[in-house]
């Protein structure tokens, strides 16, 4: 739960840098902000993994290249349930998926530090 209510939060701030950064991208206030990043990671905790699963093939064939197209289509589509979170075509949404992907990314590795892990300079003994 603690982890559902962090991404939250980071969504809710990826999805301001994006609206402040992206023409194409609009909300329309703080109420719609708050339900379009619950939205958004509601999608990606439940939905996403169903469409990677599936898109598996597509996915070794293009080398991972298409789940950038997957980030896209879920962002378009969260953008469509929500009023007040308007898109303006799909290369938006594929761009605000990229840039969503890489603050996500961010916050998590330097403010979370939930998959960093820390090297120790042992010299020349081996660790234990």
């Amino acid at each position: 739960m603690k982890n559902f209510i962090i991404s939250v939060f980071v969504n809710i701030l990826a999805l301001f840098i994006i609206v402040k950064l992206l023409d194409g991208v609009s909300i329309d206030g703080s109420k719609t902000l708050i339900i379009s990043a619950l939205l958004l990671t509601l999608i990606h905790v439940f939905i996403k993994p169903v469409l990677m699963f599936v898109s598996i093939p597509f996915n070794l064939f293009s080398l991972g290249i298409f789940t950038l197209f997957i980030n896209a289509f879920l962002f378009y589509f969260a953008s469509n349930l929500v009023s007040g979170f308007k898109v303006a075509t799909f290369w938006y949404a594929f761009l605000a998926a990229i840039m969503l992907s890489v603050i996500t990314i961010i916050v998590d590795a330097y403010f979370l530090k939930k998959n960093v892990r820390v090297l120790k300079d042992y010299g020349n003994t081996p660790p234990k």
